[in-house]
């Protein structure tokens, strides 16, 4: 990894030694091919935003999925490009999404600004009321 760029990846277990609870908390502990040891904490509310595809190259695709206890409602994001372009939409009547739910969603942005091009990483910010921020990283192929 680079200094100063953030990298997506997915941690899988193998539900043998334990199976992630709703409503619980955990450490994940990644440890270096040099031995340092990096610890992140899970929160409690958890909610997995996956990118799917686009529609155009102003239309996002998002699926949603709620693994905690409460019911999430999204009413504004916000999308960076590479050159620190933002695009958002603070009025967004985003997806209310209740425990065990997943559902797709559409993030779009203005045009004009910038485009979703191939090859290029966004980073997207979904936000509730409380000013709770999930933020997420997509590169479209």
């Amino acid at each position: 990894m680079t200094p100063g760029v953030a990298v997506a990846f997915d941690t899988f277990i193998d539900g043998n030694g334990f199976i992630f609870q709703w409503g619980s908390s955990y450490s994940v502990k990644l440890t270096t091919s040099e031995g340092d040891q990096y610890t992140f904490w899970t929160g409690y509310s958890g909610i997995n935003v996956r990118f799917v595809s686009l529609n155009t190259t102003t239309a996002a695709i998002l699926n949603m999925t709620n693994t905690g206890p409460p019911t999430v409602k999204f009413n504004a994001y916000s999308v960076e490009d590479p050159l620190r372009h933002w695009s958002n939409d603070t009025n967004w009547f985003g997806p209310t999404v209740k425990p065990g739910m997943a559902l797709a969603t559409n993030i779009v942005i203005n045009g004009s600004i910038f485009t979703f091009q191939s090859g290029k990483m966004y980073a997207i910010r979904l936000f509730v009321t409380t000013c709770t921020e999930w933020t997420i990283y997509l590169t479209p192929p």
